[in-house]
C-alpha cells in the first residue's frame, strides 16, 4: 500500500516539535528489520474508526525528559519554536525544538528529523559582560552541593538525547515514544513508516552569556543567563526508512 501524505506528515511532527492530538488506539508499526535492537519487522497501520477523542499532548521528547529522573518539572521543560525560554522561566529551562528534516536517497525515502534542546540557567553578572566567553566557561563549570554544573547539565543532555530508542523508535511505552504516537494520529487504513533509528550525534554549543532579549525581559532589567543548543542536525536525526522495493515509482 503507498504510503499515505498524511500520516507521513504526521510522522514528521512528531518529531518537528508540534502539538497534535492522541487517542491511545491501537496500530501496527513497520521497521526495516535489520534497525530494530530486537529485528521486529511489522507494518504501521491504523484502525482508528472515528475522530481522536483524546487529549493534546507534547511531542514525546519533552515527556521522556521529565520521566527522566534528573530533578526537571514541567515548569523547566516544554515544547518551543526555538531555543529561547518563556519570559517566566525559574533559575534552569530546557527548550525542546524542532531542527531539519533531510532525505539523503533520490527514489525512495530516507529522512532524518532532527530535534534540538537548548539549556539556558539564569546568572548574576554585569549586563555588559554579554559575549564574554571567558567569564561564560568560568560560570559554565561551577557547582555547589546538589546544584550541579552548567557544563555538567548539558554533557547529562547530551548524552540522555543519544540513541535513545525509547524516545523514538519502541512502542508501547510511558510517556509514548514517537512511534507511539504516529501509531495513535494515524488516520484509518492507511500505513506509513515509523522511525527506525533515534537520534545522535549531539553536538553542543560553546556556553555564552545572554541578556535581557534572550528571556524575554525588559532591556533595562540586567537580567542575564548561560545558555548553550545541544544539536543532532544532519546525519544524526531520528531515522524514517522507507525500502526503494516498497517506495512509488518505477526503478532500473
Amino acid at each position: 500500500m503507498r504510503p499515505d501524505p498524511e500520516a507521513l506528515r504526521a510522522a514528521s511532527e512528531a518529531l518537528a516539535a508540534f502539538d497534535a492530538p492522541r487517542c491511545g488506539k491501537p496500530c501496527q508499526i513497520y521497521h526495516p528489520g535489520h534497525m530494530w535492537p530486537h529485528n521486529a519487522r511489522c507494518t504501521l497501520r491504523s484502525d482508528h474508526n472515528g475522530p481522536h477523542d483524546g487529549d493534546d499532548r507534547p511531542v514525546p521528547e519533552a515527556d521522556h525528559l521529565r520521566a527522566a529522573s534528573f530533578g526537571y518539572g514541567p515548569e523547566q521543560v516544554d515544547i518551543r519554536d526555538d531555543g529561547k525560554p518563556p519570559a517566566n522561566c525559574g533559575s534552569i529551562y530546557i527548550a525542546v525544538h524542532p531542527g531539519a528534516v533531510t532525505n539523503s536517497a533520490t527514489r525512495n525515502l530516507d529522512e532524518r528529523f532532527a530535534w534540538n534542546l537548548t539549556l539556558t540557567m539564569r546568572v548574576s553578572v554585569p549586563a555588559n559582560r554579554v559575549g564574554d566567553q571567558l567569564l561564560a566557561s568560568k560560570l559554565s563549570r561551577k557547582s555547589g552541593p546538589g546544584n550541579p554544573s552548567f557544563t555538567s547539565r548539558v554533557e547529562q543532555l547530551r548524552g540522555w538525547g543519544h540513541m535513545n530508542w525509547k524516545v523514538t523508535v519502541l512502542v508501547g511505552q510511558t510517556p509514548a515514544s514517537a512511534n507511539d504516537n504516529v501509531l495513535s494520529w494515524s488516520p484509518s487504513g492507511t500505513t506509513v513508516y515509523g522511525f527506525c533509528e533515534p537520534a545522535s550525534k549531539g553536538i553542543a554549543e560553546r556556553p555564552i552569556l545572554v541578556g535581557p532579549d534572550w528571556l524575554g525581559a525588559d532591556p533595562d532589567s540586567g537580567m542575564m543567563a548561560i545558555k548553550s543548543e545541544i544539536r543532532c542536525d544532519g546525519n544524526g536525526g531520528a531515522r524514517r526508512l522507507q525500502p526503494q522495493t516498497l517506495a512509488v515509482g518505477p526503478f532500473v
